[in-house]
């Protein structure tokens, strides 16, 4: 209407200078929860992704996560790491067999 109200800005957040969207924003590290900015606890081997759904983090190239935590990406023998990073693939002329690379026949 003609009334201006005053806009509540939580803790660990800012005005959204937008015109469209919510009218603050949390900082970097900070995920929106109701009406508050939680820090993202973010574990080892892992980084901060400030994706609006998610744990707030990934894991780094190599690991993979396992239950909250970023585990290391075991690779078999004649296997790579895949593009993105947490996965493994079998090198070329191997296929995936009971989480072995096997050579093809």
């Amino acid at each position: 209407s003609d009334n201006c109200a005053a806009i509540i800005v939580p803790e660990n957040a800012y005005l959204n200078s937008s015109s469209y969207g919510d009218p603050w924003i949390c900082e970097r590290g900070y995920h929106k929860l109701n009406k508050t900015c939680n820090l993202v606890a973010i574990p080892n081997n892992a980084y901060f992704d400030d994706a609006s759904y998610g744990s707030g983090w990934k894991c780094g190239r190599g690991f993979t996560e396992d239950g909250g935590a970023c585990k290391a990406i075991d690779l078999p023998e004649n296997a790579h790491l895949s593009r993105a990073g947490n996965r493994w693939e079998c090198n070329r002329n191997f296929e995936r067999s009971s989480g072995e690379c096997t050579l093809r026949n």
